[in-house]
């Protein structure tokens, strides 16, 4: 699917077709609406979802079966992450806020207040000290994962921000925007990277479907 998005070349249409056609393994019951965001654990045993239902279920991947519910989202839970260590379970919410919890005991471990609207996407760094978060604000901030607190806030996108990424070296950030962009930032400097300008994408006019003819 990436590399559908990404450039709908011959290839790239091929593997979608491919992975249209592999059985269905299993479906998880249990939200009472839309899943928008999921994620596995670093150990691969535990799936976080979260919803419309404004909670985030942790699924026993070998059995299907709910681990735990976390609630205190009060709107949608947009997006949902683990910690590299995968202690602590991060859901972002259309409530503006971000919650962490503990995957262990289901409590929550910190509420992260700063955006003043949805907060559509959520990652942690690899060393798990930073979480980075991109909301309808237009703007992406970098948090204390053991604080809470905002140590950094960036600023230049002029759409929404729904995703972010951390390079595997925890060096740089990229983000993505609804104002078709794709920007990438030094997180020590909290400016754009070296060399780095913000990268426009272009939809084809007639994406061809998975299904079409060449």
């Amino acid at each position: 699917m990436a590399a559908y998005r990404t450039s709908t070349t011959r290839e790239a249409i091929g593997s979608l077709t491919k992975a249209a056609e592999l059985p269905l393994q299993r479906s998880l019951l249990g939200h009472t609406g839309h899943v928008f965001g999921v994620a596995f654990s670093p150990d691969g045993r535990t799936l976080a979802t979260g919803g419309t239902d404004q909670t985030v279920r942790l699924w026993d991947v070998t059995t299907g079966t709910t681990r735990a519910t976390l609630k205190g989202s009060t709107d949608w839970v947009d997006a949902v992450a683990f910690s590299p260590d995968g202690r602590t379970v991060a859901g972002s919410s259309d409530d503006a806020t971000v919650r962490l919890w503990d995957a262990a005991t289901g409590k929550v471990r910190s509420v992260l207040h700063g955006h003043t609207g949805p907060v559509e996407s959520v990652g942690f760094s690899p060393d798990g000290r930073t979480v980075a978060t991109g909301s309808d604000d237009h703007t992406v901030r970098l948090w204390d994962a053991a604080t809470g607190t905002t140590h950094t806030t960036l600023k230049g996108h002029t759409g929404i921000v729904y995703s972010v990424a951390f390079s595997p070296d925890g060096r740089t950030l990229a983000t993505g925007s609804a104002d078709n962009t794709v920007r990438w930032w030094n997180v020590a400097t909290a400016r754009p990277a070296p060399s780095a300008k913000a990268t426009r994408m272009r939809w084809p006019q007639e994406p061809p479907s998975p299904g079409g003819s060449d």
